[in-house]
């Protein structure tokens, strides 16, 4: 028992300096791309070593990611960048119509809330089904929005995981500089990879 104890201690340690790591490797490549154009390379290269990882592969880090954010660069740009300027055009709709006053307002600021929980899911489902599939660029919008919606349950569970680590890293603002990007990429792929699996399972099944 104690031994069981100890081998899972060094799994979860282990675990948390991957992350972290993780972490700083997003943030380094993020910064080296000037912000605007290096958080689409670095985003799309974590998600494809956690996938790796999740996998059971054990690449060495620096040299994997930066082969994906090298080979990637271009359209991992034209894949985040979109989302990032729909995403900030959501908050500020919803900051606008939030200072408003009268039923309108509040009935817009619902409607962005449930528009931008849409939107948030299918980003949930994006990432990572680009690192997992092999699909047409403009594809991947459309087949991420598909499949978020035909798995509500599942979506409000990667909501939530996304929401408990915003809420955390705005509690604790330097959970950003070590954790909380690595955290979620790794979280977030780890059930993907659990819902790709089960509807391949599904799609397998039915042919």
């Amino acid at each position: 028992m104690k031994e069981t104890v100890a081998v899972r201690a060094v799994a979860l340690c282990e675990a948390v300096t991957w992350i972290a790591k993780l972490n700083a490797l997003w943030l380094t490549f993020t910064l080296l791309g000037g912000v605007v154009l290096g958080i689409g390379p670095s985003t799309v290269a974590a998600f494809d070593l956690s996938r790796r990882y999740h996998q059971g592969e054990s690449p060495r880090m620096l040299p994997a990611f930066w082969a994906t954010y090298r080979t990637e660069f271009g359209r991992a740009t034209l894949l985040v960048v979109p989302n990032l300027l729909v995403g900030a055009m959501l908050a500020l709709n919803f900051h606008s119509f939030g200072s408003a006053f009268g039923s309108a307002s509040t009935v817009l600021s619902m409607a962005t809330v449930a528009l931008g929980a849409c939107f948030v899911a299918s980003v949930c489902v994006l990432l990572p089904m680009f690192s997992h599939y092999d699909l047409p660029l403009r594809r991947y919008h459309v087949t991420a929005m598909a499949f978020a919606l035909r798995n509500p349950v599942s979506m409000a569970l990667l909501l939530f995981v996304t929401i408990a680590i915003g809420y955390l890293s705005y509690s604790l603002p330097g959970l950003l500089l070590f954790f909380s990007v690595g955290a979620w990429i790794h979280l977030d792929n780890y059930l993907c990879l659990k819902m790709f699996a089960a509807n391949d399972a599904a799609v397998a099944a039915r042919a």
